[in-house]
């Protein structure tokens, strides 16, 4: 319903207004006239609920039902009139608008219970899906935005899971566009292709049960951190393409990033470490790759 930027700054999408109330666990959303979803049927506040209320739903199984759950039961979601959705939510949450922002909340007709014709309110119609192989796009002539968009009369997305063949589709100009390039293919695309970059789009760590031994024990958990050269993994991994940061999965241009958070240091008499302390290797990798023109 709503967009975020970088600094999670919301701006209107589907609702154009959305307010509060002073204790924060009530929240009124105010929803965009002449919205049609792709079968020509008007979006009112009914789809939104049936929406959310199906990933509220345990037997859904939806990724977003543990972003949303502790705070908002299927009870307390509301239609006032068909261009109002009120949440009354079971405790305060300040920041509910900007969950959802995720595209895990996107509005689906009201009732639907075949979901392989894709029926939504975007930029391109679905035209055909295959899983694990392609799938195409036509242009939505009803999209609300206006404005001439979408700008692309269609779109096709194919799977390619191969590095190899995927790279070589890039180069030979079969594809536009290519994702999830690794560290070595950033090398050989360069000069070649246009690297499309996510910033602190990742991060990798080394991961251990902290209950069971010998990682129950803090001064094991300083000493791995201590033994890998973070640098020279990262530098492999995404060569030119990682940053240091302290030991937490929030990237330094997240705008809640702990900037006053101090790396972990060896205390005197436990060994030898880097000054800086140890920290992992955030890192911002190509999530795409077009070609020049």
């Amino acid at each position: 319903m709503l967009r975020a930027d970088s600094d999670f700054k919301l701006s209107p999408a589907l609702a154009t207004e959305w307010s509060s109330n002073t204790t924060v666990d009530s929240w009124t959303f105010k929803l965009r006239d002449g919205v049609t979803f792709h079968d020509g049927k008007p979006m009112t506040s009914a789809d939104v609920a049936f929406s959310i209320k199906r990933i509220l739903d345990p037997k859904v199984a939806s990724g977003q039902l543990s972003a949303i759950a502790p705070f908002l039961a299927a009870s307390g979601v509301s239609t006032p009139d068909p261009k109002t959705i009120k949440f009354d939510l079971t405790s305060a949450n300040a920041f509910f608008p900007v969950i959802l922002t995720s595209v895990m909340f996107g509005v689906v007709p009201e009732g639907t219970t075949d979901f392989t014709k894709g029926i939504g309110t975007g930029p391109f119609k679905l035209q055909s899906f295959s899983a694990a192989a392609n799938a195409r796009f036509n242009r939505n002539d009803s999209y609300w935005v206006g404005d001439g968009r979408p700008y692309l009369d269609s779109v096709q997305i194919a799977t390619v899971t191969e590095d190899a063949t995927r790279i070589q589709s890039l180069l030979a100009g079969s594809q536009d566009m290519i994702d999830t390039v690794t560290g070595s293919n950033i090398a050989l695309l360069k000069g070649a292709a246009v690297p499309l970059s996510i910033s602190a789009g990742g991060w990798v760590d080394l991961a251990a049960w902290g209950n069971i031994k010998p990682f129950n024990d803090p001064n094991v958990v300083d000493a791995m951190k201590y033994a890998q050269d973070r640098q020279k993994i990262m530098d492999v991994v995404a060569p030119g393409l990682n940053a240091i940061g302290p030991d937490v999965p929030v990237p330094k241009t997240d705008p809640f990033f702990p900037s006053d958070l101090q790396a972990a240091r060896l205390r005197p008499g436990q060994g030898q470490g880097p000054a800086e302390g140890g920290r992992l290797r955030r890192r911002t990798r190509p999530d795409a790759v077009r070609l020049p023109g």
